[in-house]
């Protein structure tokens, strides 16, 4: 399962980024879930195609997100 931990956050085009260390990235679904269960629906942004598979850290562009600050720090989860 994908997971990852919010080391960064940025405010783009009026959305949130996060970025930060992941694990499973080839599993990797636009689904995910907080800790606390709150869903968030991500896209990878164009770095997808700079960034080989390889490397342990991931950009993504999330939507549904109340409270950017609040994502410092925590770990999302892929969900099926």
């Amino acid at each position: 399962m994908f997971q990852m931990t919010v080391d960064d956050v940025f405010v783009v085009r009026g959305g949130v980024a996060v970025s930060g260390r992941c694990v499973n990235r080839k599993d990797f679904t636009p689904k995910l879930v907080d800790r606390e269960g709150a869903e968030y629906m991500a896209t990878v942004p164009f770095i997808k195609h700079v960034v080989p598979p390889e490397f342990d850290y991931i950009t993504l562009e999330l939507n549904n997100t109340k409270d950017p600050r609040a994502l410092q720090g925590q770990v999302l989860s892929g969900q099926p």
